[in-house]
């Protein structure tokens, strides 16, 4: 309680798992432990090895809870328009819609609903996300985490617009993009706030087995040429390379182009947009600077930061991991929890076991405030006592040497006393004479 509450955040990948060990300061949040996992290269391909591993890096930090990355294609995030003089109540209401939308039962589904504020022609939003609770336990099972370890489950998309909103130098609309290993997550911000969240099945492993292709290599050897060589200005001579790629930034204009195109946001220019790349597949060389010729629109890397809630970083591929940690601690604005009931329970069970301990500790840190006026109060009054005492000793001591003083006058006047009847026998002597 003493050391603030510690979450080790946990992104994980098909090739690369991320872990951020966060701790709640008052300048924000602090990053404690910062590291990415490359699977391949430890040899953690079987599940068996990768939770083993997982649990045992986990062992060696000092945490109280992990919040989980659940990824972007197995949520569904969607905005909803109610009615505003609707009689019913908005849960209600949002519990139809999302039946609709799933085509599941209640019971199967988890979800999460935040009001936003009117845009274009909605004028009572609301975000609302949803996945299948067997897909959040099978990903909990895969890294081997119990119900009570678990503090908050958010996806990919959301964590992203946390991130987004907590840096307010970034353009208000925006198109974010994080590019992974199997799939690119694709969220639309509008007037700084998320409106579409999306996945497309395209991501670095396909420039990787196209580069491969070409080249007539080992996947390690593509891999290892496309983060050390700008690939962008020989196209022609990697023609598998350049059809992944062109293939890449259609989905991307087709994902922006599709949302600009309903009728409800005719109000919004294309022209508008800046596009924010994060992710893995970010740090290939030449990435940043073809984009804009491919799209259309101007292209920044995404390297976080920014804000007094905000977590200080320069990696890009940290960026999912960040939002999820301001989301777990509160500074996130546009949060979706996706805790299946059961998790739930045990997370207020725990958080009130930790309000509990707190109470435990103020109340004895309230004894020790009062037991320590009370030891100072005896003391002042123990202190007072050795005044006195010293007074009292003084008070002797000028006693004693009063005594002296009269016992050395009484002896001089026994001494004198003889003289003076002798004097005086002598005065009534004359006197008679």
């Amino acid at each position: 309680m003493l050391r603030g509450r510690r979450v080790v955040v946990i992104d994980a990948g098909t090739h690369s798992v991320k872990l951020l060990l966060v701790r709640e300061s008052l300048g924000g949040l602090r990053v404690l432990v910062r590291e990415c996992m490359d699977l391949r290269q430890e040899g953690l391909l079987s599940p068996e090895d990768f939770s083993h591993h997982l649990r045992r890096r986990l062992q060696e930090l000092d945490y109280d809870q992990v919040a989980l990355v659940l990824p972007q294609h197995l949520s569904i995030s969607q905005i909803i328009d109610l009615p505003s003089n609707e009689d019913s109540p908005v849960s209600g209401l949002i519990e139809e819609e999302i039946v609709k939308l799933s085509g599941l039962s209640e019971s199967a589904i988890v979800y999460h609903y935040i009001p936003i504020r009117p845009f274009a022609s909605y004028q009572n939003p609301f975000w609302v996300t949803l996945c299948r609770e067997r897909d959040v336990l099978l990903q909990t099972d895969r890294l081997a985490l119990g119900q009570g370890d678990v503090c908050e489950i958010t996806p990919t998309g959301s964590a992203m617009i946390a991130t987004f909103q907590s840096d307010p130098a970034l353009p208000q609309n925006a198109l974010l993009l994080n590019i992974g290993a199997e799939n690119t997550v694709a969220v639309i911000v509008l007037e700084g706030q998320g409106v579409s969240a999306s996945t497309f099945p395209i991501g670095g492993n396909m420039f990787t087995e196209a580069l491969a292709a070409d080249l007539d290599r080992p996947m390690e050897e593509a891999e290892e040429i496309k983060r050390s060589r700008e690939l962008f200005g020989s196209l022609e001579t990697h023609p598998r390379f350049r059809a992944g790629f062109e293939d890449w930034c259609a989905h991307t204009r087709r994902t922006l182009q599709e949302w600009i195109d309903d009728p409800r946001f005719a109000r919004v220019d294309r022209g508008e947009f800046t596009i924010l790349v994060c992710g893995g597949g970010a740090a290939q060389p030449g990435l940043i600077g073809e984009l804009p010729k491919r799209i259309g629109l101007p292209t920044l890397l995404w390297k976080g930061g920014g804000g007094p809630a905000a977590i200080e970083s320069d990696a890009s591929q940290f960026i999912v991991a960040h939002g999820a940690a301001l989301q777990v601690f509160g500074s996130g604005t546009h949060s979706a929890s996706l805790m299946p009931a059961s998790f739930r329970e045990a997370h207020h069970r725990y958080r009130s076991l930790e309000r509990l301990q707190a109470a435990g500790l103020l109340l004895m840190l309230l004894t020790g405030i009062v037991l320590s006026l009370g030891i100072w109060h005896k003391l002042k009054v123990v202190d007072q006592k050795d005044q006195l005492l010293l007074q009292a000793y003084s008070s002797l001591t000028q006693i004693g040497s009063a005594e002296k003083v009269l016992t050395d006058l009484t002896l001089d006047y026994q001494q004198l006393r003889p003289i003076l009847e002798r004097q005086k026998s002598s005065w009534e002597t004359l006197r008679t004479l």
